[in-house]
């Protein structure tokens, strides 16, 4: 909205300009960041702090030991997985804001403060903002054609608003996913049970300990790394999908880091400091296939996020919210199109319990036009949210134009058979396709990884081109159809990604030891905007700080593992 007044202002278009909504955010916490800021210090803040914020000057991220999140907020040592060249916008460019090259993969820190000073280059966008400002209910009265919107503060005033739209846009990490069957099956477990979104509140050192990790997607990637800088003794993943990101990375530094996958946790033991893993297919756990991992000191469930909902009306919620979707049933003749898991599968006939989803383009509630949605519906969070927000404000200005119901359901309904020829997300909306990848008991090869990533790649791509078009944003990857050099070349970098995990298996024993899919070589990415290519780090990544720069972290070397196998069962001791 700010970079689109700007332009118009520019070109005298006050007709336009007098066409723009007038927006009113409401913020639970208390400064801007959302999930890129850390735990620490985000209690709610002062007035005084919270005009600062509002006319541009950033309070320093404050550590308060007693500091209660108030969000899912990530931990103070995070690194992004993927390359930057994914985070980077059209219209303020690393190159514009850093003033030199930087390292394909990035500290929480560095992004955050690129993110804060993006959104402020045209107008200080934070005026409009209400900080610690809790939605506690939104409706829509149908008589008034508008949304009842109550707020509440910290001192427990509630207060009354009414709009003509509303746009959810509270994030999908909004609390974090606990998993109450893990925590009854550590009942015996006397150690620390932490979710990963808690890390800076534990408040104990990981330094010398055994630890496991719940999940093996990128936060537990990323924290088992950093537990390693920490100097941690050895961590173990354990996973119910063999398909998860830790999957694809090969070696990890000095061997500090086992998988178990498919595994899930399945009991502890009255020591009070062991933990029982299973192997699990599907949803069934093999209680007689275990293995005892003794002297644990931590627990963290890498388990994921659940979007925060709960305020808004029953009518308002996706229907994938309330379980509440039409069920769509492909054709008997319908079969998938070729893709690298098609050798191992052959033909599987789809569930007959597909959900119709009732949301157009991923952002207007098809029964109420007027309720639209921002968040990120593929791997790239940034720029999906960027080109998502272009959309939705083309929508709410009559810039694009909303189809009737009837040809609203038709586009999702030929979204569903579009998505059931991609193998990535077909996994997500079949159970019978879910199953039968979780059944592959053969190990892919990496031209066969490659290949998979490469197709998801470059079919959320053209996804993303089609959001582009809609909202007439000022760069494109191509189109549905075929996505153009620029989204090729993206492509190109993200398949990089995993490549450099799996390449890990390939370096020398000495560099192994350690070496991260993070110290791999910079050169194939380059900016899409600018051109300017990556650098690599200041030093090895274990060695270098939370700012970037070369550290004097130690690096704790690994300490041997006796294994002592039973037929079907094992104990794992210090």
């Amino acid at each position: 909205l700010a970079t689109k007044r700007k332009r118009l202002q520019q070109e005298e278009n006050f007709a336009a300009l007098a066409a723009l909504p007038r927006v009113t955010v409401f913020e639970r916490t208390s400064s801007p960041g959302g999930v890129w800021r850390s735990n620490r210090g985000q209690v709610y803040r002062s007035n005084e702090t919270i005009e600062n914020i509002k006319s541009g000057t950033y309070p320093k991220e404050e550590v308060n030991e007693h500091a209660i999140p108030l969000s899912t907020n990530m931990y103070e040592g995070l690194w992004t997985n993927g390359h930057k060249d994914a985070m980077e916008f059209f219209d303020y460019t690393f190159e514009q804001h850093f003033k030199a090259p930087q390292p394909v993969y990035m500290p929480r820190k560095r992004i955050l403060e690129y993110i804060l000073s993006r959104v402020t280059i045209h107008e200080n966008i934070f005026k409009r903002v209400h900080f610690n400002s809790e939605v506690t209910s939104v409706s829509y009265n149908d008589e008034l054609k508008k949304f009842k919107v109550t707020v509440k503060i910290p001192d427990g005033t509630e207060t009354v608003h009414y709009f003509d739209k509303c746009v959810w846009a509270s994030g999908l990490n909004g609390k974090p996913n606990m998993v109450p069957s893990i925590s009854k099956r550590l009942s015996n477990f006397t150690g620390v049970i932490v979710h990963s979104a808690q890390m800076d509140n534990m408040g104990i050192s990981v330094e010398g300990k055994k630890i496991v990790l719940v999940g093996g997607n990128l936060s537990a990637e990323d924290l088992a790394l950093s537990f390693i800088k920490m100097g941690a003794e050895k961590i173990y993943i354990t996973s119910r999908k063999q398909g998860d990101a830790v999957h694809y990375t090969t070696s990890w530094p000095d061997n500090k880091v086992d998988t178990h996958m498919p595994t899930e946790i399945c009991g502890s033991g009255s020591d009070g400091n062991s933990v029982r893993i299973c192997r699990s297919h599907l949803h069934d756990i093999d209680n007689d296939n275990y293995t005892n991992i003794h002297d644990i000191s931590i627990v963290v469930l890498c388990t994921g996020y659940k979007a925060t909902m709960d305020y808004l009306d029953l009518s308002l919620k996706p229907c994938r919210e309330t379980d509440s979707c039409e069920v769509y049933k492909m054709d008997e003749d319908w079969k998938m199109k070729p893709n690298p898991w098609t050798k191992y599968l052959g033909h599987v006939k789809p569930s007959d319990k597909l959900q119709l989803y009732d949301v157009y383009m991923e952002s207007i509630l098809i029964n109420n036009p007027n309720m639209l949605y921002i968040y990120e519906s593929t791997s790239y969070p940034l720029v999906d949210i960027d080109i998502t927000a272009w959309m939705c404000l083309a929508f709410i200005t009559g810039e694009a134009n909303i189809p009737s119901r009837e040809e609203m359901m038709k586009h999702v309904e030929s979204d569903v058979l579009s998505y059931m020829d991609q193998a990535a997300y077909r996994y997500e909306l079949d159970e019978e396709y879910f199953r039968a990848i979780e059944m592959i008991d053969a190990e892919s090869d990496v031209s066969e990884e490659l290949d998979s990533v490469h197709n998801i790649t470059s079919y959320e791509l053209r996804l993303l081109s089609r959001k582009m078009r809609y909202g007439s944003y000022p760069v494109n990857f191509g189109s549905f159809m075929e996505i153009n050099d620029v989204g090729k070349d993206f492509v190109r970098m993200s398949v990089q990604d995993t490549k450099n995990r799996l390449d890990l298996k390939d370096e020398s024993v000495k560099d192994r030891t350690w070496k991260t899919f993070r110290d791999m070589d910079p050169s194939p990415y380059v900016s899409l905007f600018t051109g300017m290519k990556s650098i690599a780090m200041k030093g090895k990544w274990l060695e270098v700080d939370d700012d970037g720069n070369l550290n004097d972290t130690r690096f704790v070397s690994g300490v041997s593992i006796d294994y002592c196998e039973g037929k079907t069962s094992k104990d794992i001791r210090g």
